[in-house]
């Protein structure tokens, strides 16, 4: 016999004496005992998969709840909010002057700009495209391009041409195209 088997025998001995010492009454209640400990173990399992699927839920339900609305406007009602966000056409020399102060704020020259304009068929937009040939590092140039977009959701980058003369060297020419949608109207 092994040590483990005799372990279980001596312990099994003890607990059938102490039953008996304790008489049939206390016989049920130890019973009542071990039992309401068992019971307790598997509630407390049953009770923290609950917790969890209630988190989970909790955390589904805000998360819901910190979306947006469901727009039940009709389709046209949101196709014009959508183009109330563009700025008119009346605005357009100022867009232009922002474009410029915002390179000159970043240090990057502005040599001149070329201005083409044309009325996008399939949108209520027209399209106004800036060439502009600036000089300037190209760190400086990237944070005014940056900061254009970031604030001027109405401006887009079509093209961005460099060119250095060498490659040791920071400051290039570099071509950049802009293009700016405005809505008709003043």
């Amino acid at each position: 016999m092994t040590a483990g088997a005799g372990g279980w025998t001596v312990l099994r001995g003890r607990i059938v004496r102490a039953l008996h010492r304790l008489g049939w009454a206390g016989a049920v209640g130890a019973g009542l005992l071990a039992f309401s400990a068992a019971f307790a173990i598997s509630v407390e399992r049953d009770q923290a998969l609950r917790r969890e699927a209630l988190v989970a839920e909790r955390a589904r339900l805000l998360r819901i709840a910190a979306l947006p609305e469901a727009d039940h406007r009709s389709e046209r009602q949101r196709l014009i909010a959508f183009y109330e966000h563009f700025p008119t056409q009346g605005t357009l020399p100022g867009r232009l002057q922002r474009v410029h102060e915002l390179a000159e704020a970043h240090g990057v020259e502005v040599s001149r700009a070329d201005v083409r304009e044309s009325r996008d068929v399939s949108t209520r937009l027209r399209r106004v495209i800036l060439s502009l040939p600036v000089s300037g590092g190209f760190d400086e140039v990237y944070a005014w391009l940056g900061e254009v977009l970031a604030t001027m959701p109405e401006v887009g980058l079509e093209t961005l041409n460099l060119k250095r003369d060498a490659t040791d060297t920071a400051d290039a020419d570099i071509e950049v195209r802009l293009a700016v949608y405005v809505r008709e109207g003043t």
